[in-house]
């Protein structure tokens, strides 16, 4: 059996961000309405490497902090449909923490 304040602590634990998503997620809010893809995010936030941030912003999805757009772009250097992400507006999240 687990003790409850093993479980408590793990909650708390859960629902902190990483540094690197903080990060991101001020960039997100600091931007908003504004879309970018993973890529830019990387480069205005001064990450050598795309793989140092999109972790972090499917969490920011995940954690319904961040929205994933219905609609792609095309990215500048691939030239790829990639996703494009933005604050989730507060309405939005508020009903996502009615449903759950």
């Amino acid at each position: 059996m687990i003790h409850t304040n093993s479980i408590t602590a793990y909650k708390e634990d859960s629902t902190q961000l990483s540094k690197r998503a903080q990060e991101v997620l001020d960039f997100l809010v600091r931007n908003y309405p504004s879309c970018f893809t993973d890529r830019q995010i990387q480069q205005e936030l001064g990450y050598a490497e795309r793989g140092q941030v999109q972790p972090r912003c499917s969490d920011l999805v995940r954690l319904g902090l961040a929205q994933e757009m219905s609609f792609k772009s095309k990215c500048e250097l691939t030239g790829k449909h990639v996703r494009l992400l933005r604050k989730m507006p507060e309405d939005n999240r508020q009903q996502m923490q009615l449903a759950i």
